[in-house]
């Protein structure tokens, strides 16, 4: 329950300097007037994070945008909210936005390279639960088998009273992705003891299932872990969970991994004392909501090929030409044997199906040729006959072919990566063009994907 405070709003919007349009927007969505006719000035609280990254967030380096919504259980916007961008696998921030009126928040992200992660979006500093140093708020938690609670100025200190097999303190309900993270010391754990873990629940809170628990030895740590005050964060990510310890006197960082049979719809984090666990102290314990994951794809920035060509036609789908004008996708017979396939990919979920005879080809182009610049062109194949990549240097305007490098391959069910280099000194003088064409050598079907022309 939040504290009641009274404000002066022209003290409050002088104070925070704010614009006509932006004084408009606050009394027109953040004052409310409730049953008895109080005034209430305040921004919407947040309950949910949204990752709203546009274009199926396929990107070329040095040009990606995340963006996350944020609103309240009411799907109000809110305003001026922090937001993490979470690399799903590290668990590192790449990049933090704060949410505009809309209650929008952006990052824009630099990369040289091409990538590939999952990334998500979580509360920066609005914490769904935060019992600032100790656990404040005991009346919204659990306790099965017998758990005494001593509250003492910065920390909890929880032991049993009983030989209770399990005995647990675990929290209201939660749901979807979420973090967890918390300070703990173990007093008297065997490394094989769950000391904390999840427990499925139903939407109320009522216990359905067991507990899926955490050791210290599935992040690497021993019994000689007792005594010593960790930080811990708890990572749920559909059955996925991730987990990472810091030793607060070394720094020392464990991380594990952990597959739960199925996700959870709605589960509790809990404290464990079992086996020969009798007492843990605990503080900050913290319980944030997370996005859905967003896998992020990555372009070069010195691949020439565009962005549906590189992905194998996820981006656009079939089409004669790329957005920019120098870059043309074409095929010797038309597009009625070449389709956007998801029986394979190596790259997203697409790839291009092409059914030609011997001697056919699909092709790309790049115009405006750069002499002084080396190339290297390669694509990701599977195969049902036998074909070739030609990277060709060509005197378009006398429609000859100066430099002709090729790479073979053979049908194959498993990912082949072809490639063929021009040299900047085998330039003759006269390019103006490069090509890169896969060639049937026998009829049948070939699927390419991860088209890359790369310069140097």
């Amino acid at each position: 329950m939040p504290n009641i405070e009274q404000h002066n709003l022209r003290q409050m919007i002088n104070n925070h300097f704010f614009d006509r349009d932006q004084t408009k927007e606050i009394l027109e969505n953040f004052v409310t007037v409730d049953n008895n006719s109080v005034l209430h000035v305040g921004l919407p609280e947040p309950a949910n994070v949204a990752l709203t990254t546009p274009n199926n967030a396929i990107t070329t380096a040095d040009v990606g945008t995340l963006k996350a919504k944020v609103t309240d259980s009411n799907s109000n916007n809110c305003y001026g909210v922090p937001v993490d961008f979470v690399n799903r696998k590290t668990r590192e921030v790449i990049g933090q936005g704060i949410t505009d009126l809309n209650g929008e928040a952006y990052y824009n992200f630099r990369l040289e390279d091409s990538d590939i992660f999952s990334v998500q979006a979580k509360l920066s500093q609005d914490y769904l639960f935060h019992d600032g140093a100790i656990l404040n708020n005991t009346a919204t938690w659990g306790n099965s088998g017998n758990i005494v609670q001593e509250i003492y100025h910065d920390y909890t200190l929880i032991y049993k009273d009983d030989d209770s097999l399990d005995s647990l303190l675990y929290s209201p309900v939660l749901s979807g992705y979420t973090e967890i993270s918390f300070k703990a010391k173990l007093v008297d754990a065997a490394a094989s003891d769950s000391f904390c873990g999840l427990i499925e629940t139903n939407s109320s809170g009522t216990v359905t299932g067991t507990l899926n628990g955490i050791t210290l030895s599935q992040l690497g740590l021993t019994d000689a872990s007792n005594g010593q005050w960790y930080k811990f964060y708890i990572n749920v990510l559909g059955t996925d969970v991730f987990i990472k310890a810091v030793n607060l006197d070394t720094k020392a960082v464990s991380t594990a991994s952990v597959t739960l049979s199925a996700a959870m719809s709605y589960f509790s984090f809990c404290f464990v004392l079992t086996g020969d666990l009798t007492t843990t102290y605990f503080s900050d314990v913290k319980i944030n909501k997370c996005s859905d994951d967003l896998t992020m794809f990555v372009k070069e920035k010195r691949n020439l090929c565009g962005v549906n060509l590189w992905s194998g036609t996820d981006y656009l789908g079939i089409v004669s030409a790329e957005k920019d004008d120098n870059i043309q996708f074409s095929c010797s017979k038309g597009f009625t044997n070449v389709v956007s396939s998801n029986e394979w990919s190596s790259n997203f979920e697409k790839s291009i199906k092409s059914d030609l005879s011997a001697g056919d080809y699909t092709v790309f182009f790049k115009y405006n040729l750069d002499r002084t610049k080396s190339y290297t062109g390669s694509v990701d194949v599977t195969s049902q006959c036998h074909g070739i990549l030609y990277l060709i240097a060509r005197d378009q305007p006398n429609s000859t072919n100066t430099i002709m490098k090729s790479a073979s391959f053979a049908p194959s069910t498993t990912t082949q990566t072809i490639t063929a280099r021009i040299t900047s000194d085998e330039f003759t003088g006269s390019e103006t063009q490069l090509q890169l064409r896969i060639a049937n050598n026998t009829s049948g079907i070939i699927y390419t994907d991860n088209w890359k022309l790369l310069y140097e």
